[in-house]
């Protein structure tokens, strides 16, 4: 028998496993998914809610506040601009 084997049936001696458990540990339901098991996706709540706009600019755009600030937002603020001169009252 090759070595890692050996050691393989040693330790199953020394914990008392069963051919049930061997099964089940490398089932993948042991600790983790199966495999082709599906994912489960986390969704926002926000998720496919329409937001108010938060912030426009004289040249039309518009931005709601969520995800990322878009670049029109980004190089007004790096040209010295404050964000909330951009505030929808």
């Amino acid at each position: 028998m090759k070595p890692g084997v050996d050691k393989a049936v040693a330790l199953i001696k020394k914990h008392k496993l069963t051919l049930a458990d061997l099964k089940h540990a490398f089932s993948g339901k042991a600790g983790r998914p199966a495999k082709g098991a599906k994912k489960t996706k986390r969704v926002s709540k926000l998720k496919g809610k329409k937001a108010p706009v938060k912030f426009k600019d004289s040249d039309g755009n518009k931005w709601t506040g969520r995800g990322r600030a878009p670049l029109w937002i980004v190089e007004a603020e790096k040209a010295g601009k404050d964000r909330s001169s951009f505030a929808v009252k």
